[in-house]
């Protein structure tokens, strides 16, 4: 039976239902978000009881489908606050695969702050992890420990206060610290470059026409890097911190550029290109000289960044193609290695150590292999960080929250995830892809509920999802691997056995699949065996089972044919697209004679939609940032798969002195 009561006492806190307070021994009082306070009162109430994870959820967010990570995220917030490890947990268990357990035995009334005495028996093991609570708890009200964190025992625990440089509403990002002087400068709301100083005021700002991204301070100087998104390419622009322009190259054809690495004041790294081949080139300044790296990459393996680390030396971030990642130099020679995806890194200079971002924890690495907690986030990501020589770190906290609607534009699923893939069918189905800690789930809502079709472990990506032309069948990619679903779970998994990424897929009829990687096109039945592959040159191709025809971008063409292998002999419709709306095409889409494609222009997202008869220019349908994807239900409406209430704030970690301890 579940106990209701205004006031619940436990190890060193007072929890005041309500008013929503803790309150500490030591007079510390903390206000709780009403989530926050809700979870702390189900798990009291119910204490000793393991309650179920679907449960919580459905009493902290009634009336509304979430996924089951936002229950971990408040699980972990409650934690933080209380300063509660799960490793050695006091207060909240976590039962494996069923749900958490409030561990602490509840009190009559708030214990003395006094932790030198206790009434329990020396045989209780219990109440002896509690007195050692209490000393711990007093300490930390003084300052003393940095409880929530933890390190490998030959590494110090370090502790950081975290305040906020940014305080405005919108969206602050890509953050660079100058190594030795005063100075900041990070991208807000994607158009405006700021320069601040290391205590957040801002010194001077720069507005662009178009989106500019990824600033990178000289070491030994005041010039500041950054790129420039325009139409098809990015363009390098080099300023001092008083705003004068330094340096502009010319326009280079590429769909994303990441942080410069300085060289010295002349010379810079640049890695760009398309987004899942990237390369690394030197560049000169004074000439203009654009050399590439010979960085050699197995088959599958992407150049996400580069970075300056030990010995001054030039280090290389490569994911693999299963997705593991490792620092390497130009030789070869591997520093790292990760068995996880690693998002973004950085070099901290003054602790000679590699900061990683991974799954919304930034981690701190040494060269010889061992590892530290630096922060957890509670909502959010990590997306740009770097340090500065006194081993401050300034990151980028993005937020955001997606939310796939239903017909009558309500919400049905509600989600902090990078990504998901809307698709409804003719009976009124929506499956999806939500995206949490790197693993990618797909879902499908019908008659009124949310099911989980999948229930993967590891961290390849879903990029498509194609209900087959019966709607029988569900059809996704796992990276390079091809997934059939019925309604209820996967039925086949299998290899494309294309030697690129997958750039589309989807069904010629209900037992017969196909991919595309870019060169490549390959068909497939139902089992996963390879029924044919030939060469296709085209940038896009799609094919629509109803119409029975294929669609191919070549040139900025958009041709409809009846085969691929003789496309401009057997075109039955053919027009002509600005570079604009071919540029990066995607996610072609076909309702009834109208067909609609996605592009992205100066890192801006557009849909587009075109009859197929007759002789009418594309019509503009959404622009924007961050339209990731989209879908037309069954009535012609367009459903948008983009990232709400999107918030990004600069965070500065400051090293606190003399709190290094050992374990």
């Amino acid at each position: 039976m579940a106990v209701q009561q205004s006031h619940y006492f436990f190890g060193q806190w007072q929890f005041d239902r309500d008013q929503d307070t803790l309150t500490s021994t030591c007079g510390k009082v903390i206000k709780l978000e009403p989530q926050s306070a809700r979870l702390l009162l189900l798990l009291l109430s119910h204490s000793q009881q393991v309650l179920n994870k679907y449960w919580l959820c459905e009493q902290i967010w009634p009336d509304t489908i979430v996924d089951p990570n936002s229950l971990y995220q408040l699980i972990t917030k409650l934690r933080k606050v209380l300063e509660d490890n799960p490793r050695s947990a006091l207060y909240i268990k976590t039962i494996p695969k069923k749900g958490y357990q409030f561990i602490a035995p509840l009190k009559s009334q708030a214990a003395p702050l006094e932790t030198g005495s206790s009434s329990a028996p020396p045989s209780s093991k219990k109440n002896g992890l509690m007195i050692l609570a209490t000393t711990m708890m007093a300490l930390l009200c003084f300052g003393a420990i940095a409880y929530f964190n933890t390190a490998p025992a030959e590494k110090p625990m370090l502790q950081y206060q975290t305040s906020n440089l940014s305080h405005e509403l919108g969206l602050e990002f890509d953050v660079d610290a100058h190594q030795r002087q005063n100075l900041l400068a990070y991208v807000k709301d994607f158009t405006q470059l700021v320069i601040a100083n290391k205590q957040g005021d801002k010194l001077r700002s720069h507005q662009f026409d178009t989106r500019v991204a990824a600033p990178s301070w000289s070491p030994s100087a005041d010039k500041l890097a950054f790129w420039q998104y325009q139409g098809n390419g990015c363009q390098l622009h080099v300023m001092t911190a008083a705003g004068q322009f330094y340096h502009s190259s010319r326009l280079f054809r590429c769909e994303l550029g990441v942080k410069p690495v300085w060289q010295n004041d002349e010379e810079l790294i640049l890695v760009y290109g398309p987004n899942k081949a990237r390369t690394a080139y030197i560049y000169r300044l004074n000439s203009q000289q654009l050399v590439k790296l010979p960085l050699q990459l197995a088959r599958g393996e992407q150049l996400k960044m580069a970075i300056r680390g030990w010995g001054n030396k030039v280090y290389y971030l490569v994911q693999t193609q299963s997705r593991q990642s490792r620092l390497q130099q130009l030789d070869g020679s591997i520093a790292l290695q990760w068995q996880k995806p690693v998002t973004s890194v950085a070099f901290d200079t003054h602790h000679q150590s590699i900061l990683a971002s991974q799954h919304g924890q930034l981690q701190r690495y040494y060269l010889d292999g061992s590892s530290q907690s630096v922060k957890t986030t509670e909502l959010g990501l990590f997306t740009s960080f770097s340090s500065d020589e006194n081993g401050d770190i300034f990151a980028a906290l993005e937020s955001f929250q997606v939310n796939i609607k239903d017909r009558d534009n309500l919400p049905l699923f509600s989600s902090s995830s990078i990504d998901y893939l809307p698709l409804t069918n003719k009976l009124g189905e929506t499956a999806f892809m939500s995206r949490r800690s790197g693993v990618c789930e797909v879902y499908l809502y019908r008659n009124d509920q949310i099911s989980q079709l999948s229930f993967h472990q590891g961290n390849e990506y879903v990029h498509f999802l194609q209900w087959s032309p019966a709607l029988n069948y569900l059809a996704s990619n796992r990276d390079s691997k091809l997934v059939v679903y019925d309604r209820k779970r996967p039925l086949q998994q299998f290899d494309s056995q294309l030697e690129h990424a997958v750039v589309s897929m989807g069904w010629i009829d209900e037992q017969t699949l196909w991919a595309f990687d870019g060169n490549t096109l390959n068909q497939y039945s139902l089992s996963g065996a390879l029924v044919s592959s030939q060469s296709v040159n085209a940038q896009s191709v799609f094919y629509h089972p109803q119409r029975q025809t294929w669609f191919l971008l070549q040139d900025n063409q958009l041709l409809e044919s009846t085969t691929v292998l003789s496309a401009a002999e057997s075109t039955l419709n053919r027009h002509t697209l600005t570079p604009q709306q071919a540029n990066q095409f995607s996610n072609l889409r076909i309702r009834g004679n109208q067909v609609y494609w996605q592009s992205t222009w100066s890192q801006q997202d557009y849909i587009w939609r075109l009859a197929l008869s007759g002789n009418q220019a594309p019509t503009l349908q959404k622009t924007g940032h961050l339209i990731w994807h989209y879908d037309i239900d069954p009535l012609g409406n367009l459903l948008i798969a983009k990232m709400e209430s999107v918030e990004g704030d600069i965070k500065k970690l400051t090293l606190l002195p003399n709190t290094a301890i050992t374990d």
